[in-house]
């Protein structure tokens, strides 16, 4: 019996080892162009998985608070103003086409036939994507935002809207992609001929971008709520057990690339071991061990992804903060931060909101976070079984 079991259990061999390793070392590499220590990272991510765990949900959420589209854009607008005047003239201005630098198109999906048709004016993008989609390229700025269901699209619940109907979800898309401009970088000087930026301003941004978006889509519901838009949390649990669930499954990913390259400078390789006590501190399965080997082994996604899924998993500790300085009213610690992870100076950008680069600023991140856990806690009796951790 217990041979049999052993044989059900993954394991991986030399070549899988021999590939990680490879992957660190190129992941190493990449620290030196990094202006925050992997290490910082590594210590605040394994915080976070500490204190969090993925939501096992598979319950189908039919309760949706639907909204006109114009009444959707309408209050993104009005939450934005609650928050600051100026804050707000930069939203107002790019939902009414009068920052030359970004487009936004809001349209719904069941009326597009054509998604490769070019947009009229920024001919090198796209007019349409299916899914929401914030596109920084060649220094402009392009936001797609489709109408119905916000980014977990579900047909059938599409089909029941009217035509000029959203959901709640939607407005919590709109103002996550919005909120993505505020610490944009579009002043970016190109080489007119071959493209390459030329500007010193390195393009490190996206590392605090998705904590300041969630940060902002977070500080919503209490909006929301005190403005009667809605009276019950149950409007926005399905939102905010997806956003949980995003966010841990880009720490697991990224808290084994930092422990590993981590190990791989202090000892020259990561071994066997190595991998098996990060498994055993994430509580991975065996299929879950798998998938998390298979994505450890990929090279080039190792290095091109880290960033992204490193900004992802980060959000977990800012997001907190950003909407905890948006409820007491501290905009001005906001716009420094704005600035500062705007040109990529992530240690002024986590000063400006009162955190060190030390113990005691992981120890106030953690203090915020368990607060704000306490403020959106989720009824746990919901709890189901079905698992989708790291498959993407």
């Amino acid at each position: 019996m217990e041979i049999k079991l052993l044989r059900k259990e993954y394991e991986f061999g030399n070549e899988e080892i021999k590939n990680i390793n490879e992957s660190m070392k190129m992941l190493i590499e990449k620290e030196k162009d990094f202006s925050l220590s992997y290490l910082f990272l590594e210590r605040t991510i394994g915080m976070y998985l500490d204190n969090n765990n993925f939501f096992f949900d598979d319950r189908k959420i039919e309760l949706r608070k639907t909204l006109k589209k114009w009444e959707i854009i309408s209050i993104a607008l009005d939450y934005f103003k609650s928050i600051d005047i100026g804050i707000y003239k930069k939203i107002r201005d790019i939902i009414f086409s009068r920052n030359p630098k970004i487009r936004i198109n809001i349209y719904k999906r069941s009326e597009i036939d054509n998604y490769k048709e070019r947009d009229f004016e920024f001919s090198t993008y796209k007019k349409y994507e299916e899914s929401p989609l914030n596109h920084h390229m060649l220094n402009r700025d392009f936001i797609y935002m489709p109408i119905q269901c916000g980014w977990r699209y579900n047909k059938r619940l599409s089909k029941s809207l009217k035509k000029d109907e959203g959901t709640l979800q939607d407005l919590y898309t709109l103002v996550h992609e919005l909120s993505h401009t505020l610490d944009m970088y579009l002043e970016t000087i190109y080489d007119e001929y071959q493209h390459r930026r030329i500007s010193k301003i390195k393009n490190e941004n996206n590392l605090f971008t998705e904590s300041t978006a969630i940060g902002f889509e977070n500080g919503l519901t209490e909006f929301l709520l005190k403005k009667g838009i809605i009276n019950d949390k149950i409007f926005v649990e399905e939102n905010i057990i997806n956003r949980g669930n995003d966010t841990i499954n880009k720490c697991y990913i990224t808290y084994a690339r930092l422990v590993l390259s981590r190990k791989k400078e202090e000892n020259g390789v990561v071994t066997r071991n190595d991998i098996d006590e990060i498994i055993k501190k994430i509580g991975f399965n065996s299929e879950e061990k798998k998938r998390l080997v298979k994505k450890l082994m990929d090279r080039e996604k190792n290095c091109d992804d880290f960033l992204v899924d490193a900004g992802y998993a980060f959000s977990g500790v800012i997001s907190p903060v950003i909407k905890k300085l948006i409820e007491q009213g501290k905009i001005e610690n906001i716009k420094k931060y704005l600035e500062a992870s705007r040109i990529g100076d992530f240690k002024q950008a986590l000063e400006s909101i009162g955190i060190e680069l030390s113990d005691y600023g992981i120890d106030k991140l953690k203090q915020i976070m368990l607060e704000n856990q306490e403020k959106i806690k989720i009824d746990e009796s919901n709890r189901a079984c079905y698992r989708d951790r790291i498959i993407n």
